[in-house]
């Protein structure tokens, strides 16, 4: 079996296939931004989030908001850590810049790093029609790769975006980025999504 094409040799980042983005069938998910992993959003990354969700929000695309909790300490993964998230704690709460709307959906019972796993996600985007998640938050190689991966078995498109996730370093986030490329998904920029929600806007209003 021969192996794929390369997408892009050029840059670890591939926006040139992006084209508009349909804010009615898309809902941008925000994985994560709780306090216990608010040193991982650094760099502009927390920024990015940030600003992806105020352009979903004008863009009235549905926003999702994820946060982590362990509530089995027999679990693998609390077994794994030996460093609980308990419901209700500051390390649970979302980061105080992160702007919820009073649509936007809450996922607060993600006890696994699949947000997909034992929770009303999926239910709650099938009712909404969206076909395409855009990935935001953290850690770009435990709860975000993982939750990208169910949504494409799950046959979404998925929109990872390279800037507005984060890791504990450098190299865990290339290694994601690469291997979701390879997947399947659609790597993107800040910048990139911002710009195909902004041109398909523009054409639904032009449209109109």
């Amino acid at each position: 079996m021969d192996m794929p094409p390369e997408r892009d040799e050029r840059s670890p980042v591939c926006d040139r296939s992006a084209g508009p983005i349909d804010p009615v069938a898309t809902a941008l998910v925000a994985i994560d931004c709780q306090g216990r992993f608010g040193p991982y959003l650094v760099g502009g990354k927390l920024e990015n989030v940030i600003r992806l969700i105020h352009a979903a929000h004008a863009a009235k695309m549905p926003v999702v908001l994820t946060q982590h909790s362990d509530v089995d300490p027999d679990s693998v993964l609390s077994r794994f850590w030996r460093d609980d998230i308990v419901h209700g704690s500051d390390d649970w709460r979302l980061l105080p810049q992160v702007p919820v709307g009073t649509d936007d959906l809450l996922i607060q019972d993600k006890h696994t790093y699949d947000a997909f796993m034992r929770t009303s996600l999926e239910r709650h985007l099938r009712e909404r029609g969206i076909t395409t998640l855009i990935v935001t938050g953290a850690m770009t190689n435990l709860c975000c790769e993982t939750t990208s991966r169910s949504a494409f078995t799950r046959d979404f498109d998925v929109i990872f975006v390279d800037d507005a996730n984060g890791t504990r370093n450098d190299a865990m986030h290339r290694a994601s980025v690469d291997n979701l490329r390879f997947l399947g998904c659609r790597i993107m920029t800040t910048d990139g999504v911002v710009a195909a929600m902004a041109a398909s806007t523009g054409s639904s209003k032009e449209a109109r």
